[in-house]
């Protein structure tokens, strides 16, 4: 079984409800229960709930049941739902949910939101014919009526309807049940206009934000000030001070493109450079035909910053082969000495985008435009190194002897050792074994050489031996020393 408590709730809401109903003329002061009594017996439905509604607060149960019972006989729908309530939790009546259920309903289809919460907790939780007490399942009869039957459903639609009708209890409830701002400012609007404060702060918020397409300063200022939120206020008016002042700066900077774009027509060749960069610094594809016309116009400026816009493809199709081109006449045009424009050639050239790869070009550019103090120049001169270092260490693994088999011939190599000086010499003795002498150790090594009949390299104990193009022999080990030996 489920207690339902709902009269408390209701209860505090009842003078709101008064107030709502509009008081006539005729109408007794509300602290006047004589004067009220006296208009109720008279037929009065507003005196007969408000006297109701006294005799509650002074806890004489039966006659206020007795009260909203006659207002809501009278048609009044705020005195069936607050009768209604006294049958459902047995309050100066006997307990009948059934009839509880009956009141309320009427109330709600007449248009009392509160009785639309009720209807809508009745099928949110479900509503039965009797209440378990602890310790009297005694008195539990052996069958009793179900008169709701739980279903979130009708629930839902219960909740909505008392939402629609203004209820703040239903807009609170449902507000939590929404996850997005604009869910939520339907909901927010109809506790407004009720004067809910929280509501009114919250919609003065949502139009407070400059950065969001909804802001609104009059209507932000017109909620915050309703909601008699001084913190926000001063808040919001500061915001729309540096709003106004952006937008005036905004006015300020559309005249002056206004009017350097005019002298760019014009054909004053300054005009056009300072205008394509500034489309160019906002993104704008317009960029490159102003450039462009710069360019015709004979300025180095002008070609180099096309050359990037068919690089990137800002404005222009892509083309590799056309920025090349257009730096190289930048070049030739005075700029030689420009430093980006040493560095997006000898990149071209590192690359081999738009030109043939050209290493020693690539060098020269860009060691000119590491000079010209372009530190980007230097990661593209160290890129080569390392490029370069794992070229000569990929060729050593495939480098091939093809006369390595010489016998007879006698190779001496003199270098350090941890500061010793050291004498080395390697022959082919007659039985094609390698002979290699050490004078500082004053020993002698002697292998056979494993290698095939058309004289790949040696490979030894000792090392890998390759015979270069010089009559040579340089002596390669795993750790990347070398030791070369020249013919005696």
């Amino acid at each position: 079984m489920r207690k339902h408590c709902f009269f408390k709730i209701v209860l505090t809401v009842c003078c709101f409800m008064m107030c709502s109903l509009g008081m006539s003329a005729q109408t007794p002061d509300v602290n006047d229960n004589a004067a009220l009594e006296k208009a109720a017996k008279a037929g009065d439905p507003i005196s007969m709930c408000q006297l109701a509604y006294n005799y509650y607060q002074a806890k004489e149960y039966k006659k206020a049941a007795k009260w909203f019972k006659k207002s809501g006989e009278k048609g009044l729908a705020v005195g069936k739902r607050c009768y209604g309530e006294m049958l459902l939790e047995g309050i100066g009546v006997n307990r009948n949910r059934g009839g509880a259920l009956k009141w309320i309903e009427q109330a709600a289809q007449e248009g009392d939101s509160e009785a639309m919460m009720d209807m809508s907790d009745f099928y949110k939780n479900g509503l039965d014919g009797y209440e378990m007490f602890l310790g009297e399942e005694s008195r539990i009869p052996e069958s009793y009526k179900i008169f709701v039957v739980a279903d979130s459903k009708t629930s839902r639609e219960w909740l909505d309807k008392a939402v629609a009708a203004g209820n703040l209890r239903a807009v609170n409830q449902k507000l939590e049940l929404c996850r997005t701002t604009l869910e939520k400012l339907p909901l927010w609007e109809i506790a407004a206009a009720a004067g809910d404060k929280d509501a009114l702060t919250e919609l003065g918020k949502y139009y407070s934000n400059p950065e969001d397409a909804n802001y609104d300063y009059e209507k932000a200022l017109n909620y915050l000030t309703r909601a008699e939120n001084q913190e926000l206020l001063t808040a919001l008016n500061k915001v729309e001070e540096m709003r106004r002042a952006q937008e005036e700066s905004r006015k300020q900077q559309e005249n002056e493109l206004a009017q350097l774009r005019a002298k760019a027509e014009a054909g004053d060749l300054d005009a056009i450079l300072e205008l394509a960069h500034k489309l160019r610094k906002e993104g704008s594809d317009q960029a490159a035909s102003w450039f462009r016309l710069a360019a015709d116009k004979g300025s180095g400026e002008g070609m180099l910053w096309l050359a990037d816009c068919y690089y990137f493809g800002n404005g222009v199709s892509k083309n590799r082969e056309e920025a090349f081109r257009l730096y190289r006449q930048a070049e030739a045009s005075g700029m030689a000495n420009d430093a980006y424009l040493l560095y997006n050639i000898g990149f071209l050239y590192s690359r081999g985008e738009g030109v043939a790869r050209d290493v020693v070009k690539a060098r020269k550019y860009l060691n000119a435009a590491k000079a010209a103090g372009y530190t980007s120049a230097s990661e593209e001169l160290d890129k080569l190194d390392r490029e370069k270092a794992q070229q000569k260490k990929a060729d050593l693994k495939t480098r091939k002897a093809t006369k390595i088999r010489v016998l007879g011939k006698t190779y001496i190599a003199n270098y350090e050792l941890d500061g010793i000086s050291v004498r080395q010499g390697i022959r082919f003795d007659p039985n094609g074994r390698l002979v290699i002498t050490t004078g500082m150790m004053g020993r002698q090594e002697t292998h056979r050489g494993e290698w095939s009949q058309n004289g790949t390299e040696i490979t030894t104990n000792s090392g890998t031996l390759w015979l270069d193009a010089s009559g040579n022999l340089h002596q390669f080990y795993s750790n990347g020393a070398e030791i070369i030996y020249y013919r005696k």
